[in-house]
């Protein structure tokens, strides 16, 4: 099928155009909202409105990305973050409730008799104390097997390592 140059005429696209002032548009809306927060951000930012004319200073588009936006890190970055953090703290790093539940459990397991035992606070608090400082010194330990092997990751044979050295 031949196409004549009749038919090849080229047709300039019609720009489309919302009226704000009727409610009959699909969008309208979404196009009022959307109005109302650019000339909010637009006035609020430090490139508000000009003196003379009252004219925007910058654009849409550049207010639109000088938003703050979320920061993207690099794989180990946030982890080397946490770590820091949680060096710093001294923090417990278990919860309490669940931890004193565990206890009660273990406890009530290891006992013969039907009589539940009962733990003070503190005594709650100082073995949680020395469960999260013998866990903290394992991981140690653990690290410390893996970095010999010439290794950054610890793995599950460093920590078998650690409970036969240590007798666990």
């Amino acid at each position: 099928m031949l196409i004549t140059a009749a038919e090849m005429v080229r047709t300039k696209a019609d720009v489309r155009r919302y009226d704000l002032s009727s409610s009959s548009s699909r969008n309208n809306s979404a196009v009022e909202g959307r109005e109302e927060d650019w000339k909010k951000i637009i006035n609020e930012s430090e490139g508000g409105l000009n003196r003379s004319g009252g004219h925007p200073r910058y654009g849409h588009k550049a207010v639109r990305d000088s938003r703050k936006r979320s920061r993207r890190y690099r794989p180990g970055i946030r982890a080397l973050k946490e770590i820091r953090k949680y060096q710093k703290s001294t923090m417990l790093l278990i919860r309490k409730l669940p931890f004193a539940r565990l206890v009660k459990e273990i406890a009530n397991e290891m006992s013969d008799s039907s009589i539940g035992y009962r733990f003070a606070l503190e005594a709650i608090a100082a073995v949680q104390e020395a469960a999260e400082a013998f866990m903290v010194q394992f991981f140690e330990n653990a690290l410390l097997c893996s970095q010999h092997a010439k290794r950054i990751t610890v793995m599950q044979r460093d920590v078998q390592l650690v409970r036969r050295l240590f007798n666990i």
